[in-house]
């Protein structure tokens, strides 16, 4: 927001005045010492220009220099009687702020500003205690306490305020002693923002009388009256208070209290359909406002001649049809830029002749490199692809099929870089009906046997088997294979979510598992386990699912056990100390029992035995657990949803519980007391796969994932 609501703004360029130089017609009076002959020359430009302040301060200055102290004070004696009048305010606020720059110990000055700032807020009432508590008078920096005695006359309780973030509010308390100011806002009413003094200065927003803020908030039905009937008046008034340009989601915050976020879009169409809005171009494009719309195009006419030949095409997209006049500037613009660059930047040249054959097709004539030129070239996948406007795009891919008889062969080398859907859609629709498919067929097959050549192509594909009934021939082993590969493809980043949910029950995976040979399900679970990408959950379904379908894989699959690297080093102590210790020490227990002789009644022998054969057991059990454990990796796993190695901050659904954690493991580092659990374990089926903001039954209550995040 500007800071035009103090008596003068503080970054107000005129209070670098100071550097300014002596007037031509004083410097060698200077020189000389004239000075009679300077205070004369002064008080004729006092009466005819009494608001020169640029001739007034360099002599102040000078004379200061020279330490001539008196002749300084006697002029700025006389400019203060001179600017006796209010609406001279701002101009002697300015003077005295300068003049202070260069000579601080200045009372006339101080004395000056002060009065200056009493007038301007007349409605302070506790000013004189306010000049006491800033210590004014006899102040090392009086440029700093009198802003910060501007500070604090402006904010008065009552007085309207806005706040970023938080909109319009009113002071509420005023604490000297605390040196804090308090505000209420109509956003958060129950909530009260203390600021210290300085803190307030830089956040709350002054709102004089007029401001649009100030009228929002003492005029509300009024205002909203505005909006409704009149959404360019209500800009109108708005950016006459706001004299900046503004992003689209700024302005939209700013005027949340009038506009609701639902009426946006069809309020912000006729709002900006009138043509003193201007939008400008680029990722972030602000919101200007003009006094007409003659100086609206005025302003986009000189955007346009400075800008690139990029920009200059975007201006002229967006900006196309305001009037003829503009029009005028746009095509002419437009054709020099291309002529300027077609050789360097083709497809530069060929988008800005396509927008020229819609804006005016009779002087796209003129263009050095005609669109029918550059359509008929051997380079036309190349320049087309550079065509950054969707629409202009899309027509151009049509217009192929229309004027080129090879445009099969053009839209199978196009269509690996293009990422629209729509164009994909008609480029794959137009290649069914040439041969009877072949060509398309043979897209297709390309594109799923190697997802990172075409990374949009394939999804977009996937996506069509997932949620219709296209291209369902093609759902076989080599999608699988494809789909599987998708996962670990940096080109396919993009896309990855997406195509992990094709690995849920239901999805793409499911109906290709369907055609599959047991070799190839041999190979797909075999890339299953190794798979780093995909989420153990979704790993341990798909492996149940083949086992289901194809019974000769049951008796060759271990089943894999998952376990943090402490447990695993636990089990495998466990295994070395039954081995090393517990086996040999009952070995020796075995020999000593078999020589108290008679083994048919030697019940010490007979238990050794049997001990013997247990550890025997536990250990031949626990080996075989071992060679199928596999450590978890804190840097595999996902915290998207709910798998083994997860955290889960679960919120209660009913009043008066607690949040709790809750972590997902494997079975050797269970405890469910301390809410661990494994995933193998009844109470983990319904949570497995579950993303935030999902709710969950744990401990027979019902829960909401509040957050997920690795476990270490």
């Amino acid at each position: 927001m500007p800071r035009r609501t103090r008596v003068i703004d503080p970054a107000d360029p005129r209070l670098n005045i100071e550097i300014a130089s002596v007037p031509e017609e004083l410097k060698e009076k200077f020189a000389e010492k004239k000075y009679d002959e300077i205070e004369d020359t002064v008080m004729l430009r006092l009466e005819s220009q009494p608001e020169d302040i640029n001739y007034f301060v360099p002599v102040i200055r000078a004379f200061i220099k020279r330490k001539e102290r008196d002749r300084a004070a006697a002029i700025l004696q006389l400019i203060i009687d001179t600017l006796q009048d209010a609406k001279h305010n701002e101009t002697k606020y300015i003077l005295f702020m300068v003049v202070m720059k260069f000579w601080p110990t200045c009372e006339l000055a101080v004395i000056a500003l002060v009065d200056v700032l009493e007038k301007t807020y007349s409605h302070a009432k506790n000013f004189d205690e306010l000049e006491r508590h800033c210590e004014i008078k006899g102040s090392k920096d009086p440029v700093k306490a009198l802003s910060l005695l501007e500070t604090w006359v402006r904010f008065q309780i009552g007085q309207p305020v806005y706040m970023k973030t938080r909109g319009v509010g009113r002071i509420s308390e005023v604490n000297l002693k605390l040196n804090t100011v308090r505000a209420t806002f109509e956003s958060t009413p129950e909530e009260v923002v203390s600021l210290r003094i300085t803190e307030a200065q830089r956040l709350f927003e002054y709102l004089h009388k007029g401001h649009f803020f100030r009228d929002m908030l003492e005029r509300p039905e009024e205002m909203q009256e505005l909006a409704k009937r009149d959404p360019a008046g209500l800009l109108s008034s708005f950016f006459a208070s706001i004299d900046r340009a503004l992003l689209v989601s700024e302005l939209k915050e700013m005027l949340a209290p009038l506009v609701p976020a639902k009426s946006w879009p069809t309020w912000w169409k006729k709002a900006r359909g009138d043509r003193r809005v201007t939008v400008s171009t680029g990722s972030k494009p602000t919101i200007s406002w003009s006094e007409s719309a003659q100086e609206a195009d005025s302003v986009l006419a000189n955007q346009f001649a400075k800008a690139k030949p990029k920009a200059r095409l975007e201006i002229a997209a967006q900006q196309a049809g305001r009037s003829a006049e503009l029009d005028k500037i746009l095509v002419q613009g437009l054709i020099d830029a291309a002529n300027a660059g077609y050789i360097k930047q083709p497809g530069l040249a060929l988008e800005i002749g396509l927008l020229l054959e819609k804006m005016d097709a009779v002087q796209a004539q003129r263009l050095e490199f005609p669109v029918g030129t550059a359509l008929a070239g051997s380079n036309v996948v190349e320049i087309v692809s550079e065509i950054r406007d969707r629409a202009l795009r899309k027509e151009t891919v049509a217009r192929l099929q229309r004027e080129r008889d090879d445009w099969p062969h053009i839209y199978a080398r196009y269509i690996i870089g293009e990422q629209d859907a729509a164009i994909l859609a008609i480029i794959l629709d137009a290649l069914a009906t040439h041969e009877g498919g072949e060509m398309q067929a043979r897209v297709v097959r390309q594109a799923l046997s190697n997802p990172g050549e075409a990374p949009k192509l394939f999804h977009w594909i996937c996506r069509e088997m997932e949620r219709k009934s296209t291209f369902t021939e093609y759902i076989d082993w080599n999608l699988l294979r494809g789909l599987t590969a998708s996962l670990t493809n940096e080109k396919l980043k993009g896309q990855k979510v997406a195509l992990k949910d094709m690995f849920d029950a239901g999805g793409l995976v499911d109906k290709s598992l369907d055609t599959l040979s047991p070799d190839q399900a041999r190979l797909f679970l075999d890339a299953l386990e190794r798979s780093s990408e995909l989420e153990a959950h979704r790993r341990q379904r798909l492996r149940q699912l083949l086992l289901t379908k194809f019974a000769e894989l049951r008796e060759e699959q271990i089943d894999i056990i998952h376990t943090t690297k402490r447990a695993l080093e636990k089990m495998r102590a466990e295994l070395e100390d039954l081995v090393t210790v517990q086996i040999p020490r009952n070995a020796d227990e075995i020999q000593r029992a078999r020589e108290f002789g008679d083994l048919k009644e030697n019940f010490e022998y007979h238990a050794a035995r049997a001990r013997q054969e247990l550890l025997s057991s536990q250990a031949k059990t626990l080996h075989d657990q071992l060679t199928r454990a596999r450590p978890l990796d804190p840097g595999k796993i996902s915290s998207t949803s709910a798998e083994v190695g997860t955290r889960l901050m679960l919120k209660p659904q009913n009043d008066g519980e607690e949040t709790i954690q809750l972590t997902i493991l494997g079975p050797w580092d269970s405890n469910p007391t301390h809410n661990i659990i494994s995933y193998t374990a009844k109470a983990a089926t319904g949570i497995l796969g579950k993303k935030r903001g999902d709710e969950v039954d744990y401990n027979e209550k019902e829960w909401v994932i509040e957050n997920i995040e690795v476990w270490e």
